[in-house]
């Protein structure tokens, strides 16, 4: 479109209507980020972490009394 001239308050409109009609797609586009740790893994960590303790306990125990 070569020799349309458009002057900068135009430009502003126009820039203005499309930031406008933009700005309703974002809610439905934008989604949640998964938690990182589900209920269950962090029940899986725990049970884990209290059976290590529970491994290091008894050893240090069974090696100051035998």
């Amino acid at each position: 479109m070569e020799g349309v001239d458009v002057r900068p308050e135009e430009r502003e409109r126009r820039l203005a209507k499309q930031r406008v009609d933009r700005s309703h797609r974002g809610v439905g586009v934008r989604q949640c980020r998964p938690p990182p740790w589900t209920t269950g893994e962090k029940a899986v960590l725990a049970l884990g972490l209290a059976i290590l303790f529970a491994d290091v306990f008894v050893a240090v125990l069974l090696l100051f009394v035998l």
